[in-house]
């Protein structure tokens, strides 16, 4: 609902709508008296003003309702992301925690979260463009130009994952990524040294990059079928996905790198951005000290990344 005053010189656009249902309900009431000679039963005067009055009350609510439902626009706020659950998942009931977070910070204020999940360099772009004011679970190096709140709304930690007891291989370092297939996610941030070796392997037999709304979902194949040997992605992703979905393939961790802070980030081109940031940033601190985070991160069945 709005929150600024209601301004009722807009309700006047409606009294020609009020004269001319007064002046046809007149005319129209003055023939059914004649016709059913009602006028010997009842007070003419009586009846016409009591038509009157409930015709101008009609409008007047119908004006005010319509000015309260008028959406507000500055007061809504569109978040977009790839599906990367517990982070951001489908929207519905358990939309992700992160979107969780947004949605209780901001509804505190009135405004609307509005989310959509796309493939991951589309949100990115969608950002930058202004056609969405939010990107859900970011890295400062995914998006460095994007407006970034202080507080942080996670850490990260990838982990390469093969079929159980297929490979004699572990990660242990950038020349140790040589002796393995590995597929992971475009525009993806997994840090280094993986980022390095993916963008200078990619397309040569060794590195490939996978991307669409289903992207987790393709590279696990790929590795399930024995195309590519490994996967690298997010552990608590991973743990999530493999626990709601009917894997019959077992998958083991064959070792993780050092992970990412991640965050909501906002369009660097809109004036509001840096007032969002803030928002969110106050926000999560307020979340975490009334005990309210650890009630969102507990439906996910995570802890606090802070503690």
């Amino acid at each position: 609902m709005r929150s600024e005053p209601i301004d009722f010189a807009l309700i006047s656009i409606n009294l020609p709508a009020v004269s001319f249902l007064t002046n046809f309900s007149i005319l129209y009431l003055n023939y059914y008296i004649q016709k059913n000679n009602l006028w010997l039963k009842y007070n003419y005067g009586e009846i016409l003003m009591r038509l009157i009055l409930t015709l101008i009350a009609f409008l007047l609510v119908a004006n005010i309702s319509h000015i309260f439902a008028a959406p507000d626009k500055d007061k809504v706020i569109r978040l977009v992301t790839d599906e990367w659950c517990p982070y951001a998942c489908k929207p519905g009931d358990s939309p992700g925690y992160m979107v969780d977070i947004v949605k209780q910070v901001f509804g505190k204020l009135n405004y609307k979260i509005e989310y959509e999940i796309l493939p991951w360099t589309r949100s990115i772009k969608y950002v930058r463009e202004g056609k969405a004011d939010g990107l859900v679970g970011a890295a400062k190096t995914d998006a460095p130009d994007m407006i970034f709140p202080n507080e942080t709304l996670g850490n990260n930690r990838n982990c390469f994952y093969g079929v159980k007891g297929k490979l004699k291989w572990h990660y242990n370092g950038s020349e140790s990524l040589k002796k393995v297939k590995l597929t992971l996610i475009n525009a993806y941030t997994y840090g280094e040294p993986v980022d390095s070796y993916a963008k200078e392997n990619n397309g040569n037999g060794m590195v490939e990059i996978t991307s669409g709304t289903r992207a987790l979902d393709l590279i696990i194949a790929k590795v399930i079928s024995g195309k590519m040997d490994v996967f690298i992605e997010d552990e608590n992703v991973i743990a999530l996905n493999l626990k709601r979905k009917s894997i019959s393939t077992e998958l083991e961790n064959l070792g993780c790198i050092e992970g990412n802070e991640i965050y909501v980030c906002f369009n660097p081109n809109n004036k509001k951005s840096k007032e969002y940031s803030e928002i969110l940033e106050q926000g999560i601190i307020e979340l975490r000290n009334n005990g309210k985070l650890k009630s969102i991160l507990d439906k996910y069945g995570l802890a606090d990344w802070k503690k």
